[in-house]
């Protein structure tokens, strides 16, 4: 996800991110490495989507989430 994020290649990201759903794989890292491609690729609403969707809401998952809403100049609600 960070190769997409870097490219900001959203398109690429999304089907990354369906192929892990489509495994059944749940890990807060993979999920936090997802907010954080969604955030540096401008699309917020997602990134907190997949905020509510880890499997565990800790640190990293929220610094993910707010290093996406401050890259984007908004704040988190």
């Amino acid at each position: 996800f960070a190769a997409c994020a870097q490219a900001r290649d959203i398109e690429t990201g999304r089907a990354g991110v369906a192929l892990y759903r489509a495994c059944g794989w749940d890990d807060i890292v993979v999920s936090s490495a997802m907010i954080s491609m969604f955030g540096k690729c401008d699309c917020l609403d997602e990134a907190r989507a997949e905020f509510e969707r880890a499997p565990q809401r800790d640190a990293v998952a929220f610094g993910a989430l707010a290093g996406a809403y401050a890259g984007a100049g908004a704040s988190l609600k």
